[in-house]
């Protein structure tokens, strides 16, 4: 359906909120517009609320990854990187692995989930090889 067909079928629409207006021309063509609009914001909220449930209802069923800290970071940095989890303790996570701003991230708020951590932005900036992250986890475990 494209908007003249959306605009042609709103101008004629024959509920009772469009007969009380009883509007004439170019104030009815606003209000067409602006019913247009409420519903498209309508419709992207329902679209985000929707993507919020699914978020959560996956993230429940995540399960922690059992093993010595070692293991699960390499594991962790291998699942959010998608690639083989053959990568030692002196593995660059940027530069040998390629990981990014938002790669890092991800890791990062996993190794929150798997640790119970609370990892600050400025202990994240200082993460750079597996080591790194090993040593952070091993120093603040509970």
């Amino acid at each position: 359906m494209n908007l003249n067909s959306t605009l042609e079928s709103l101008k004629y629409k024959e509920d009772s909120a469009w007969k009380n207006y009883n509007l004439k021309g170019h104030n009815k063509r606003i209000h067409i517009i602006i019913y247009m609009k409420i519903k498209f914001i309508h419709m992207k909220t329902k679209v985000l609320i929707y993507s919020f449930l699914i978020l959560l209802i996956s993230s429940c069923f995540s399960e922690k990854i059992t093993g010595g800290v070692d293991d699960v970071v390499k594991i962790v940095v291998a699942d959010k990187l998608m690639i083989d989890n053959n990568i030692n303790d002196n593995t660059n996570l940027r530069n040998d692995l390629g990981a990014d701003e938002l790669d890092m991230v991800e890791i990062t708020m996993e190794l929150e989930y798997q640790y119970d951590l609370v990892i600050s932005d400025n202990d994240m900036d200082k993460f750079y090889t597996i080591g790194d992250l090993i040593m952070y986890i091993e120093k603040n475990q509970h």
